[in-house]
């Protein structure tokens, strides 16, 4: 976690705060049937920051996503589950 810590503190304070309010104000819901390639949507079971209905809401959207729970995984399971991933 210390290079994703180092990687997070070069942002700039006040674009990366612009960009968590964008994410939360967002909302992509009636575009999800235009995706028309293969979606895999995945999500940590430990996840803390976006709801696990979040991943539901996309899988629901985009026709033919699937939806799988990388055990033992927050926010960020390409790092703490990579083999997983």
């Amino acid at each position: 976690a210390g290079l994703f810590r180092m990687a997070l503190l070069q942002n700039d304070p006040q674009g990366y705060a612009s960009n968590c309010l964008a994410i939360a104000g967002g909302d992509v819901r009636e575009r999800l049937p235009l995706v028309q390639c293969p979606t895999l949507v995945l999500f940590g079971a430990e996840e803390q920051v976006a709801p696990l209905g979040a991943a539901h809401t996309l899988h629901h959207g985009i026709r033919g996503s699937r939806v799988e729970v990388i055990p033992a995984a927050g926010h960020l399971p390409f790092m703490e589950q990579p083999h997983a991933f």
